[in-house]
């Protein structure tokens, strides 16, 4: 999907004073896949400086895109 329309959508909805149910779960999903995104560079972070401290190989990092899937 374009990232210019999803924005435009959510900006419509989140203006509006009552969502109808479609548009309550589209929000509740969006705030899932931000959180599973946190955690999976919450933990990616984790890994990377604790190899690091460890004086073992550098773990590498993964760019937003990779992290989606």
């Amino acid at each position: 999907r374009a990232p210019e329309g999803v924005m435009r959508t959510l900006r419509t909805i989140i203006a509006r004073a009552e969502p109808d149910t479609q548009e309550a779960g589209i929000l509740r999903a969006v705030g899932y896949e931000i959180r599973r995104y946190a955690e999976r560079a919450e933990g990616l972070a984790a890994r990377r400086d604790g190899a690091e401290s460890a004086g073992e190989v550098e773990v590498p990092t993964a760019a937003p895109s990779e992290l989606t899937g």
